[in-house]
């Protein structure tokens, strides 16, 4: 009998339990806009702006040039200063078929609370990125009732429920506070991450709870 030579996973035969199918990319970011009407989710904040858990950044949609010297939506980036965004994206045209780009009109940026929380709906940490007015109002009339602080591990002692209803210019946003005793998986959970999960790094091109991607060379590589 032959020696098999050839590791698992290369040959033709052996490729077919494999899947060309991508997968979503995952931000572990949430974000009020991508609810459905008359949806709601729970949080719980994780540190504040004193811990470096919690900005109020401005953010922008960003364009970067390609290649062929087209330019191509880039994600989004933040800064202290309104006017900080040099390769800020064109604003669309939603009136054509195509979306095109109108050329010489960009978007403004937003002014964004960014806070580390705990999503009930997915069980696991996050970043929330909220710009809508009425969120950003009541929670920070939450912040400021003395019936609703923070524990002794910087984890808020309640939690709050967003919701949405209505679509287009139509959408409403709120926000509701309610006390609750910090969970155990909670505390286990902001205690792993509490000292590397900065919301400054986004002012700096980074993310508070994803790592960069690892750069590799023949210098650094080991063998």
């Amino acid at each position: 009998m032959p020696l098999t030579i050839i590791p698992p996973g290369l040959t033709t035969e052996s490729t077919s339990t494999g899947t060309s199918e991508k997968k979503p990319y995952d931000s572990q970011e949430f974000l009020p806009n991508k609810l459905t009407s008359g949806d709601s989710e729970e949080f719980r904040l994780l540190g504040h702006f004193g811990t470096g858990h919690m900005l109020a950044p401005w953010r922008c949609a960003v364009e970067e040039k390609q290649g062929d010297g087209t330019l191509k939506f880039a994600g989004y980036d933040y800064s202290n200063g309104y006017e900080d965004f040099p390769n800020a994206a064109r604003q669309t045209d939603w009136t054509t078929p195509d979306r095109r780009k109108i050329e010489n009109e960009f978007v403004k940026p937003k002014r964004a609370l960014c806070a580390i929380v705990w999503s009930y709906e997915r069980s696991r940490v996050e970043l929330a990125v909220i710009e809508q007015r009425a969120i950003k109002d009541s929670l920070v009339e939450v912040l400021q009732d003395a019936d609703f602080g923070f524990d002794d591990n910087d984890i808020s002692n309640f939690v709050v429920k967003i919701g949405k209803q209505g679509a287009g210019l139509e959408t409403s946003y709120s926000l509701m506070p309610k006390p609750r005793k910090v969970e155990a998986e909670v505390s286990a959970a902001f205690a792993a991450i509490k000292e590397t999960a900065k919301v400054e790094k986004l002012l700096a091109g980074g993310h508070p709870l994803l790592q960069p991607r690892a750069e590799f060379n023949s210098e650094s590589s080991e063998f």
